[in-house]
């Protein structure tokens, strides 16, 4: 039998996510009205972005160079950022060294927020829009020539257009329509109540799958932090 000899080239827009979303809670595409499909849109964007609260999309992570000002403790991170994975200071040599993250108690009580070398820790102050990332020490002149390399988890992109496709793997597509089916399953009043409550409980189902898939593999390492006693 003749197979296809492609992987992963079949593209799913946006349309095609809301047309089978609205499917599995039984409306037909004919069915779908403007309005329905302004407002599966804006729901597939809620969505996705409450995605970030239920754990760690992998694809989603990504660096980028913060550029180091003298006695500058304050840095905020680009649009979109959620959280910071790891953060680690580049000297002018190249040698990249983890600074080690702290809490909002443990900034607060440092006697002296001003005091200036080559920074070894940092807060992340999670800000409205965007987080601050807030250093100590503060860069010196020496450090200062260094950079920031920030691994950030962002949000997943806009939905956008109805033709673009969706900002996600593969393995994720049917636990994304599954999500959006349920939200759908609620605020669409034609979709019978047994039909939106199987379709709950089917995203719950499809989207621990695909949560549990987002790991690199890697052996827990627990490293505790016990520099404070032998220094």
């Amino acid at each position: 039998m003749a197979v296809s000899n492609t992987i992963s080239t079949t593209s799913i827009d946006v349309v095609s996510i809301i047309e089978k979303a609205f499917r599995r809670v039984r409306i037909t595409p004919v069915q779908i009205t403007a309005e329905m499909a302004t407002e599966a849109r804006k729901t597939l964007f809620l969505r996705l972005s409450a995605l970030a609260n239920k754990g760690l999309q992998l694809w989603a992570i990504e660096s980028v160079s913060e550029s180091l000002v003298l006695d500058q403790a304050a840095y905020t991170l680009d649009d979109g950022t959620i959280d910071v994975v790891q953060i680690n200071f580049t000297n002018s040599d190249g040698i990249e060294t983890p600074l080690a993250p702290v809490g909002k108690d443990s900034y607060m009580s440092l006697s002296d927020k001003t005091a200036s070398g080559q920074p070894s820790m940092y807060w992340l102050d999670r800000q409205r829009d965007a987080p601050v990332v807030r250093l100590w020490p503060v860069p010196d002149a020496v450090a200062e020539t260094g950079t920031l390399t920030v691994w950030r988890k962002r949000h997943i992109m806009d939905v956008g257009d109805y033709t673009n496709t969706l900002d996600i793997p593969q393995r994720w597509h049917d636990a994304v329509i599954w999500d959006l089916a349920s939200a759908l399953g609620i605020e669409t009043q034609e979709v019978d109540l047994q039909v939106a409550t199987i379709a709950q409980g089917k995203a719950n189902e499809e989207i621990l799958l695909a949560l549990r898939s987002e790991t690199d593999g890697a052996p827990m390492v627990f490293r505790p932090n016990i520099g404070s006693y032998t220094r």
